[in-house]
């Protein structure tokens, strides 16, 4: 399962102001995702207005603490229709005091848990509301911090190796997710910001997915062959240069000790080379080297035989 994540560029999204809150609740969606402050709720209030004073209802009951990752969830009603309101639901999370990036986290986790495993599809998440109190949390920098993580902690959330690969089951072991879409919304100002933020936080979780999957492959699919086609098929997505050295290649090049551990296999040895040339001319090279050796070497017998299964994550190194 994966989640598509895009933006929403729109000239206003300011709740403090009636034309801001009006172009956010115009947006069709299954879920509009808003940050609060216990002591901020005024700045609500133009979209207090447009749900029929739903807001100022759940502060009354005591739902709106404010406490970090404390959710309410609004439903639409007559009045919300009457409005122009498309939106189905409003939920509501508090921020706390924490401006953490790892209170950001608690709370993003707190948001996917509420829009998950129920009948949301699609998410719209209020960018602005987001952004901390602290000047260093208003920066872009901070900003591109914080998207980047939501699709980071979304992507590793909802990922489920058997409904990826539904060909290793005889029939599915759970139903998927519902949730699909998530929406970054944000002003034109921050367009370009948000953008960036969701591209590169999409590009992490898609390397992360790829790497459980090849972790989890059953090893006698993950061979050093399959590996390596694995490698050779990123450049169709990314700047990368892929190289495989075959035995022969290996062998000139003198790699004894690499081509001893092939021996415990009857699958050729691969050395797989990936290229990333982005940096100056006269910088000096980062090179990251992986251990690649996937679980068909005859090297699983220096394990415990309960721990012995295990050893086909060896190769998640090279994965990464």
């Amino acid at each position: 399962m994966t989640i598509q994540f895009s933006t929403k560029v729109l000239a206003d999204i300011d709740f403090k102001s009636p034309k801001g809150a009006a172009a956010v609740c115009g947006l069709s969606g299954d879920c509009l995702v808003v940050a609060y402050r216990a002591n901020e709720l005024s700045q609500l209030e133009a979209l207090d207005d447009l749900l029929g004073g739903a807001i100022s209802e759940a502060r009354s009951v005591g739902d709106l603490d404010g406490k970090a990752g404390a959710c309410t969830l609004l439903r639409s009603t007559r009045a919300w229709a009457l409005n122009n309101v498309k939106l189905k639901r409003v939920l509501l999370v508090g921020l706390g005091d924490n401006e953490s990036l790892g209170d950001f986290a608690k709370i993003a986790r707190s948001i996917l848990k509420a829009v998950s495993g129920g009948s949301i599809q699609s998410v719209l998440w209020h960018t602005s509301s987001f952004v901390g109190k602290q000047k260093s949390n208003q920066s872009p920098t901070a900003i591109v911090e914080r998207i980047r993580l939501l699709a980071q902690i979304v992507g590793d959330q909802v990922y489920r190796f058997g409904v990826r690969q539904e060909q290793f089951k005889t029939k599915p072991l759970e139903k998927p997710d519902a949730l699909q879409q998530f929406t970054v919304l944000s002003s034109a100002k921050q367009a370009s910001l948000v953008k960036a933020a969701v591209h590169e936080g999409s590009a992490l979780v898609e390397g992360m997915n790829l790497t459980k999957d090849l972790g989890n492959l059953p090893p006698n699919v993950c061979t050093p062959s399959f590996l390596a086609q694995t490698a050779l098929n990123l450049p169709k997505k990314t700047k990368l240069k892929v190289q495989v050295l075959n035995q022969q290649q290996i062998e000139a090049l003198g790699m004894g000790s690499f081509l001893a551990v092939a021996k415990g296999s009857d699958t050729p040895p691969q050395f797989i080379i990936m290229r990333h040339d982005g940096g100056k001319a006269n910088e000096d090279p980062i090179v990251l080297v992986g251990k690649g050796i996937t679980f068909d070497t005859g090297g699983i017998s220096l394990k415990p035989a309960a721990d012995m299964d295990e050893m086909k994550y060896d190769m998640s190194g090279a994965a990464t």
